[in-house]
């Protein structure tokens, strides 16, 4: 469930890093932070598919997501 955790953690903080870099591009302004953000996003990612048993698949992204969500009401 840890492995679920961080994928879906780090798809989060990656998409909303990308949408910040799009905007700091749009506005000329440098995206330090939100460059940072997408590399944390990755970084959750990339541990979460490490700690997966038998590997992470993409097709199993919206599995995670029910997974973490249930995790969450219940």
């Amino acid at each position: 469930m840890a492995a679920d955790l961080l994928i879906v953690v780090g798809v989060v903080l990656a998409g909303f890093g990308c949408v910040g870099v799009v905007s700091d591009h749009s506005e000329r302004r440098r995206p330090r932070g939100t460059a940072l953000l997408v590399l944390i996003g990755v970084a959750f990612l990339l541990a979460g598919a490490w700690r997966q048993p038998g590997g992470f698949r993409w097709e199993s992204l919206p599995l995670a997501f029910v997974h973490v969500a249930a995790r969450i009401v219940n």
